[in-house]
């Protein structure tokens, strides 16, 4: 799992449990959350793989398509 160095907040906490969890469970390969609140970054939170045949790892700057 890996996070915004950045952010520690009860959101950013409680995501980054939620991202754990989809990702140890399978439920997810990779997953990546960004969230604001009033302008401000409040979540920052990526985990698991972006690119499995790869073994690429989820990343902030990963693009995920629609």
């Amino acid at each position: 799992m890996h996070t915004s160095t950045v952010l520690d907040n009860p959101a950013q906490r409680r995501v980054e449990e939620v991202l754990a969890e989809l990702t140890g469970l399978g439920v997810e390969a990779g997953v990546q959350v960004a969230a604001w609140c009033e302008g401000e970054l409040v979540v920052d939170a990526w985990a698991g793989t972006a690119d499995v045949s790869e073994g690429r790892p989820m990343g902030p700057e990963t693009l995920v398509p629609a």
